[in-house]
């Protein structure tokens, strides 16, 4: 997505700066030119725009489809928690620290969500690489919680 905004930049700005020619005086049997520099203008400003909106729903669109998922994960690292005070001393107090471990991690993709909310359409791309990495940390480490439990039961 990041390269067709690139590219979208790179055309309008050779259109506008390769396009451009003084104009010369036009004879009285030759017509005036089809495209004027303000059509290019118009039009890679429209091209511009359009990228900025699809970028800006992009952004819409995976934050709630990650809000939707920390949700559902919230709820079932209650329940996780729940089933690891049934646990022995001994493997309650590994299974703390695992736990502890996943609440930090899913604090930090807690924060990068929040982070590509207040991020502008045109910036979030620069977040987002930051906001997957630690999405899946998250999700990888609850995966690992969720078999790690079901094998010491």
């Amino acid at each position: 997505m990041k390269r067709k905004l690139a590219f979208i930049c790179i055309v309008s700005a050779s259109l506008l700066t390769g396009c451009y020619k003084e104009r010369e005086p036009v004879s009285r049997g030759t017509p005036a030119p089809s495209v004027t520099i303000d059509d290019v203008k118009s039009d890679a400003s429209k091209a511009l725009n359009t990228a900025s909106e699809y970028s800006s729903e992009q952004k819409k669109k995976m934050i709630q489809k990650w809000q939707e998922q920390r949700s559902a994960m919230d709820l079932q690292m209650e329940e996780l928690k729940k089933k690891g005070e049934q646990l022995t001393a001994d493997a309650k107090d590994d299974w703390n620290k695992k736990m502890t471990v996943l609440e930090s991690k899913r604090q930090a993709a807690k924060e990068k969500i929040i982070e590509m909310e207040n991020s502008t359409a045109e910036a979030w791309g620069d977040i987002e690489k930051g906001a997957v990495a630690a999405w899946d940390d998250f999700k990888n480490a609850f995966q690992d919680a969720s078999k790690d439990f079901e094998r010491k039961n």
